[in-house]
């Protein structure tokens, strides 16, 4: 598994990213971290053709891991609806990404927080959440959803 921030990737050279392009054809798994709310359109490039659109911040009530393949079991399908969340989401996804795991708007509406898409034998996979945690925040209180989205707790 190979993982990077967003800043770091978009000042990536050309060669560079296309090295990494190839690591990934060959089966390595890439994590992209901390893709800012305020970005809007993302590109996909040069893992895949298009865009999403990145939905500004905003409040969910509840989360679902999904079934995806790409999850441990222990955590495919697993679900609260009663935590509330502040995040980024990707309601559209391209038809080759694979969600993750799903945000419920208190509405019912459900968008992406965490997705992959296949790239030869590997996997891109794109955390929509900044990289900062709010400041002071206590471990016990960040919900799970965030803490496993953090490589560092």
């Amino acid at each position: 598994m190979i993982s990077i921030g967003l800043a770091r990737l978009e000042r990536a050279s050309t060669d560079e990213k296309q090295c990494l392009a190839r690591m990934v054809e060959a089966g390595a798994v890439l994590y992209v971290r901390g893709i800012r709310p305020a970005r809007g359109v993302f590109d996909l490039a040069p893992f895949a053709s298009g865009t999403v659109l990145i939905e500004p911040e905003r409040v969910f009530t509840g989360y679902r891991f999904t079934a995806g393949t790409l999850l441990p079991a222990a955590l495919r399908s697993e679900e609260d609806a009663a935590s509330v969340i502040r995040a980024s989401a990707v309601h559209l996804l391209p038809p080759r990404a694979q969600s993750l795991i799903m945000l419920r708007e208190s509405g019912g509406r459900q968008s992406s927080a965490l997705f992959a898409i296949g790239f030869g034998d590997g996997n891109v996979v794109y955390d929509l959440q900044s990289d900062q945690e709010p400041a002071g925040a206590d471990l016990e209180e960040i919900p799970l959803v965030e803490r496993l989205a953090d490589p560092h707790t």
